[in-house]
């Protein structure tokens, strides 16, 4: 949204008060390249999804950590965590913040982490 133009930001406001859904041609563009060129495979662990940071997030929440001491032990802020709990969340198709530690803590306990 950073990277649109005013009037595209218009059309979009004007598309959704008429109960339209709207979507910017960028946006599609990169829904397109990332369907086209990183199709799912079926084998593919939802973990492999992650990347190594969001990882080291998912690891730390299975140990127990808050966000506050991943944050710490990360050097990070806290709402870059939050950022990539987001992320992990969407990512693992987790609804809320318990799921994702209940996620966590199973993937650890499996030794899959």
């Amino acid at each position: 949204m950073k990277e649109e133009t005013s009037e595209s930001i218009i059309k979009a406001i004007h598309t959704i008060h008429r109960g339209e859904k709207y979507a910017s041609a960028r946006f599609m563009a990169k829904v397109l390249d990332r369907y086209l060129n990183h199709p799912k495979d079926s084998s593919e662990s939802p973990i492999d999804r992650l990347t190594h940071r969001e990882l080291d997030v998912f690891r730390l929440l299975g140990k127990g950590m808050t966000t506050r001491d991943i944050a710490d032990h990360l050097d990070l802020g806290v709402k870059t965590i939050g950022t990539y709990r987001e992320r992990i969340k969407n990512k693992l198709d987790l609804q809320n913040a318990t799921d994702l530690i209940h996620s966590a803590v199973r993937w650890l306990e499996k030794g899959e982490l």
